[in-house]
């Protein structure tokens, strides 16, 4: 057992008394020797005050300091895992406290080995060796050239999902839909791929989805990221423990007019992010953190994105009390000091705009009109494009690659007949000025 243990049980047992006191949450349960069946004889009743105010402070400090997976659950999701520690090893407690008729703080009536063991029993509860279900997202507008598994998650073709289910439910997987259960009855929509996620908890496994989803189309060019169609798309989750459940939901993916596909060559970079969702290094999870602002934003409209694109670069750079120069500062020394720090902080005065109540959205500010007038560039486009180039190199570097160009052979014919400028893009953009020599 470790001080996180110890220093966990000493605040769950400040919480606990015989009495109501001012904020007593009552907790009454019958307990049971380790060991003996939960039916039956040799049980015994008891009712006990958990103290909100305490127990909250033990539910803060576990969520801190405990396994990843806590910081995606809210603080009473927490504290029911805490209660229900307690009513799962209440027998230890009752050998120093039941029957005493004292109205004290069972941390102070509580032996010390007794505390010893509740600690070591908590080191190996599943509040921090939790078990992990699989938990399943169909994909529509992503094609899965090439497999990729990792012990945190997984792209799969539909025909090779079965394979990361493993026995006994191997057998009973269709990969071609969703649901992917041979034996339901309910309504079925065609599956074009899977990710699949490895978490205790499904809020957690839709934080990792964020991530892998806002990484991976990260590799989507500018043109193409937000270019949506009008196709059918559908979302929901299929959850895989002992037994299997599922849920229609939201897609997973805006309806981007063309596919995104998993390649070989994309397996560098999901490596490198397979890495960041298993560790609980803070620098890697402000990068999973930064992923998840830039998937949020992924589906909206332009306006809607740009203060979730800001949060993205502030996810990485910022520093506390000077996030504006830490983010130029971080911008800078990327993608190069070539990008103007004073360019860079005038389009995060528009975002300071939106932010802080001065214009509901990113036209309605005197900022982004200053912007126009100043660059003769498009404060959002710009800043979509900055966001994106910027995670894309402090993350990954060069194993990203882009997506082929949908249209190359039109786009080279039409440039050879003059009908298109030979430097595609926007001139004027962020991304447009020449490197330092």
């Amino acid at each position: 057992m470790s001080e996180v243990h110890t220093h966990t049980i000493e605040l769950l047992l400040k919480s606990i008394s015989t009495a109501v006191g001012d904020d007593g949450l009552r907790h009454d349960f019958f307990f049971f020797q380790p060991g003996t069946p939960k039916i039956g004889l040799g049980h015994a009743g008891v009712e006990i005050f958990h103290s909100k105010k305490r127990l909250t402070l033990a539910a803060l400090y576990v969520r801190r300091h405990g396994p990843a997976y806590l910081r995606a659950m809210a603080i009473s999701d927490i504290n029911r895992l805490l209660t229900s520690f307690v009513s799962d090893n209440y027998w230890y407690i009752a050998e120093d406290t039941f029957g005493n008729g004292s109205a004290a703080s069972f941390e102070t009536l509580v032996s010390t080995g007794t505390k010893a063991k509740l600690a070591t029993l908590l080191e190996t509860s599943s509040i921090f060796v939790p078990t992990n279900e699989l938990l399943l997202f169909p994909l529509v507008p992503v094609v899965v050239e090439a497999d990729f598994s990792s012990p945190a998650f997984f792209f799969r073709k539909p025909e090779t999902l079965a394979n990361e289910v493993g026995p006994p439910l191997t057998g009973l997987i269709d990969g071609a839909f969703f649901p992917p259960y041979k034996d339901t009855k309910a309504k079925r929509q065609i599956a074009e791929s899977w990710l699949g996620v490895r978490a205790p908890i499904e809020q957690a496994a839709k934080k990792t989805r964020a991530a892998v989803l806002g990484a991976a189309a990260l590799t989507l060019t500018e043109n193409y990221r937000y270019m949506f169609s009008g196709r059918e798309m559908f979302g929901g989750i299929a959850t895989i423990k002992s037994t299997y459940g599922f849920q229609f939901g939201r897609a997973h993916t805006p309806p981007v007019m063309h596919d995104l596909r998993i390649r070989d060559l994309d397996h560098a970079w999901l490596s490198t992010l397979a890495q960041k969702v298993s560790s609980d290094d803070p620098v890697d999870q402000r990068h999973l953190r930064a992923l998840e602002y830039f998937y949020r934003a992924w589906p909206l409209s332009p306006p809607e994105r740009y203060p979730l694109h800001c949060m993205a670069l502030e996810a990485i750079y910022s520093q506390k009390g000077k996030t504006t120069q830490s983010v130029k500062d971080g911008v800078r020394a990327t993608l190069g000091a070539h990008i103007p720090a004073d360019r860079i902080g005038d389009l995060l005065k528009v975002r300071g705009a939106v932010i802080h109540g001065q214009a509901p959205d990113v036209y309605d500010a005197e900022e982004y009109d200053a912007y126009y007038n100043t660059y003769s560039a498009d404060p959002v486009r710009d800043l979509a494009a900055l966001t994106a180039a910027a995670l894309r190199q402090h993350l990954f570097g060069a194993t990203m690659i882009d997506q082929v160009e949908p249209h190359l052979d039109i786009v080279a014919k039409a440039t050879a007949q003059g009908k298109l400028p030979k430097k595609l893009g926007d001139p004027h953009s962020i991304l447009a000025m020449p490197p330092t020599p």
